[in-house]
């Protein structure tokens, strides 16, 4: 089912679960009800401040994840998988930038996905991925 609708006097287009506006951002929503009431979250970039801040504020102000997922615009499944990831390997990975990785690296893996039976999302917070998706790619 495709959707048009006015959202901040942009056009959107929702397209099964997934809305676009122009070409620049892309937005999820979750069903809510009947499928013309939807929530919609802004997939944006985050800044290595904003990450932090995220951290802080759920980690000492106790703040939830979908208040957070809300101020920042964020889904708070992704919110979690970056609170895990920086629980595991400290803030210094925000530092690592764009990488590229060997056949090696992603046969190895993928070995532990498919061989060992491990959870995908387990096996990108171990490697250090900047998310989750990355594995399925």
């Amino acid at each position: 089912n495709n959707y048009r609708k006015i959202v901040n006097n942009f056009p959107i287009i929702v397209v099964d679960t997934c809305i676009q506006i122009c070409p620049y951002l892309h937005f999820w929503y979750e069903p809510r009800n009947s499928d013309k009431n939807f929530e919609v979250f802004i997939m944006s970039k985050l800044s290595k401040q904003d990450k932090i801040d995220i951290y802080n504020n759920w980690k000492h102000y106790h703040k939830s994840l979908s208040q957070l997922g809300r101020e920042y615009g964020v889904r708070p499944d992704n919110l979690y998988y970056l609170i895990r990831l920086i629980d595991l390997h400290g803030l210094e990975i925000l530092n690592k930038s764009y990488s590229s990785y060997s056949v090696e690296f992603k046969k190895t893996a993928i070995k532990r996905i498919l061989i060992n039976d491990e959870p995908a999302n387990q096996v990108s917070l171990d490697l250090g991925l900047p998310s989750s998706g990355m594995i399925y790619n």
